[in-house]
């Protein structure tokens, strides 16, 4: 089993909820919490998070400065960044699906 069973096993049945002293909510497998390492993986996994984490919010906060400076000129994605557009295209579709079956 992966490591990553860990935490994205939210779509499978029979999931279990890790609530952890810091108010961080992991769904885990019955089958990785049986695993004899399983607490060396789970603090593991913890510390991949916080690092994933104080990483986002560091680039988070770096984009914000560059947008506030004045060399900032809005326009569009740069080709590094087509992976995010295609995720806004499907989300886009999507969300035009729901609601046209909605009748909204």
């Amino acid at each position: 089993m992966a490591i990553s069973q860990l935490s994205l096993a939210g779509w499978t049945q029979g999931v279990r909820r890790e609530v952890l002293p810091n108010g961080l909510t992991l769904l885990v497998l019955p089958e990785a919490r049986a695993m004899h390492d399983y607490e060396r993986r789970l603090a593991s996994e913890i510390e991949m998070l916080k690092n994933f984490h104080t990483e986002d919010m560091e680039v988070c906060v770096a984009v914000q400065k560059g947008m506030n400076s004045g060399a900032y000129r809005p326009g569009r994605l740069s080709h590094l960044e087509v992976p995010i557009w295609h995720i806004q295209r499907y989300l886009a579709r999507k969300i035009r699906e729901a609601t046209c079956h909605a009748g909204f």
